[in-house]
């Protein structure tokens, strides 16, 4: 069905190409996230969403200008594809295998495609302020839709891309969804993203403070408890911005209580998550108990993923009767793939924290602007790994997560590199004037711009 949001998606993909680079983060953004995927191209038994058709126009757009990612190929990205691979490869585990390849591959897409996309786009510190700015600019629109569904109960995406009209309700209170089907999804992609305009500061704090309003407003309009745990987490991560010399032995420390309350509890540790209720209705205990059967089920799923999971659960959904209702990312990812798909999932997320410490680590001590974003990027990334306990990323929520992990991917060498110029000018006690350095800023001052 031809709607106005699919002309807006096809156009989009159209002029995609053509746009200057600094405006490609932003249009991707704005078409991933806000275009609903009821708007999708349909290519034979394969469905291209929003954020599918965006990243084939970008691959485009690759070929066609000859654009690489900076530094490559660095460790981040050889994970990536190793995690693409092993995606695709748990097909032959999967019956009939010519449509599991399909979907894999189309999964693959999405992931990866938008990781190597926007790490061709962010090549710098400059660069990496202009995806903050983007998703500030994408977020006000998001929070203005998503409070006028939660005042009204009527969702504003229904005539624009055949979406339902009515909003959900519970106890009471409308669950607004704006462009997202799922209004935990819709307040969650709001809430991941309070870290990254906390980290605006000098002449974007004002857009800062604006997205950060956005943030809250768009977790609050979803009336969901995932989201609003999600902002919770990323108040702690930024309040430990003062402790960040001990984050070792708070790490340690936050383990070892864990380990006590397992020892003493007479229930797994994760069933913590049936006591949190911030909205009433929450169903915490499904999460939790879904942990439990995923681990008893290992068996079936270790290998390669599994195509069956319905006998997990006293409920499954609507969309594949087969299939558990997986709202944990981690396991979803491992019914994909396997524990091998699991595992370099995993491994990329421990390699982004593993960059960002070095890269702040390697910093002087007087950049601590710099240090701050670094430090509010991975609180972002850090909120996304606690909230993957509670929901699964995908369409527009996988947008978030891999665009997230290509900007650490990009920042983190770009710092490196900026501060062993440093240290080769300490060296020398001199500074290469700009036009000495072909009448551009050289990469100190770049990394001093970083942070505001």
């Amino acid at each position: 069905m031809i709607t106005p949001a699919l002309i807006v998606l096809l156009a989009l993909a159209l002029v995609l190409p053509a746009l200057p680079r600094r405006y490609v983060p932003l249009a991707f953004l704005l078409g991933s996230i806000l275009i609903p995927p009821t708007a999708f191209v349909p290519v034979g038994s394969l469905h291209f969403y929003p954020q599918r058709v965006l990243v084939v126009s970008g691959l485009v757009r690759m070929w066609l200008k000859s654009e690489r990612p900076s530094f490559f190929p660095q460790r981040l990205d050889k994970i990536m594809l190793g995690f693409g691979f092993v995606c695709v490869a748990s097909s032959v585990c999967h019956k009939p295998v010519g449509d599991a390849l399909v979907y894999r591959c189309a999964v693959a897409l999405d992931w990866v495609g938008t990781y190597f996309l926007f790490r061709t786009w962010i090549q710098g510190p400059d660069d990496v302020r202009l995806y903050l700015r983007s998703v500030m600019i994408v977020l006000i629109p998001f929070a203005i839709t998503m409070l006028a569904e939660k005042a009204t109960g009527h969702n504003v995406f229904a005539h624009f891309a055949s979406m339902r009209a009515e909003s959900p309700e519970r106890e009471g209170h409308v669950r607004a969804s704006g462009p997202f089907v799922n209004y935990i999804d819709a307040g969650t992609t709001g809430a991941v993203f309070l870290a990254l305009a906390l980290s605006l500061r000098g002449q974007s704090r004002g857009l800062g403070r604006v997205g950060a309003a956005s943030c809250l407003a768009i977790a609050f309009a979803s009336w969901s408890s995932s989201p609003l745990v999600t902002c919770i987490v990323e108040f702690v991560a930024l309040w430990l911005w003062r402790y960040r010399d001990r984050l070792r032995a708070i790490i340690w420390g936050c383990l070892g209580a864990m380990l006590f309350l397992q020892l003493f509890k007479n229930r797994p540790i994760w069933f913590l998550m049936a006591d949190v209720d911030f909205v009433g209705g929450s169903t915490g205990w499904y999460r939790a108990m879904l942990i439990s059967r995923a681990l008893e089920h290992l068996n079936e799923w270790w290998l390669g993923g599994s195509d069956y999971t319905r006998h997990w659960m006293a409920t499954g959904t609507h969309a594949d009767p087969n299939m558990a209702d997986l709202v944990n990312h981690y396991i979803w990812v491992g019914v994909i793939g396997g524990l091998p798909t699991l595992i370099m999932f995993v491994w990329t997320l421990r390699e982004c924290f593993r960059q960002i410490s070095i890269a702040s680590r390697d910093l002087p001590e007087a950049a601590v602007d710099l240090r701050y974003t670094l430090w509010c990027l991975g609180s972002s990334l850090f909120a996304m790994c606690v909230t993957f306990f509670s929901m699964s990323f995908y369409c527009e929520t996988s947008v978030c997560l891999y665009s997230l992990v290509a900007v650490i991917g990009s920042a983190c060498p770009a710092v490196a590199a900026a501060s062993s110029d440093e240290a080769a000018l300490d060296a020398t006690q001199r500074e290469p004037e700009p036009s000495e350095a072909g009448g551009i800023a050289g990469p100190v001052a770049a990394a001093r711009g970083f942070g505001g």
